[in-house]
């Protein structure tokens, strides 16, 4: 097993194979008390459950970490890691249209 990139990460999730709603909508069936935190592990399992193929061999934790809980390093603020991948995914369609318009 090898520890994922960001920029890995981001490829992965922003393919083809898109499916940030889903891990949306199931992240909020385990936050039952609406806190905006999940686990590290619950987090892992749902992106693994989503992107199994592509993920199933990759080391998430040492990645999400960088969203991790200021007062407990165990749970995870998905809405800052949501909002993050968000902005990484508009980066990511600034630089397919900067590179079409240069290809021009």
């Amino acid at each position: 097993m090898t520890t994922i990139s960001q920029e890995e990460f981001i490829t992965i999730v922003a393919g083809k194979d898109n499916k940030l709603r889903e891990v949306m909508h199931t992240i909020g069936q385990i936050d039952k008390d609406h806190n905006g935190y999940v686990t590290k592990n619950e987090l892992d399992d749902i992106l693994k459950l989503f992107y199994r193929e592509k993920l199933a061999k990759k080391i998430l934790i040492p990645f999400v970490n960088k969203f991790s809980s200021i007062s407990n390093k165990i749970l995870i603020d998905y809405n800052s890691f949501i909002k993050w991948v968000q902005a990484e995914f508009k980066a990511l369609e600034m630089a397919k249209v900067n590179k079409k318009q240069f290809e021009k």
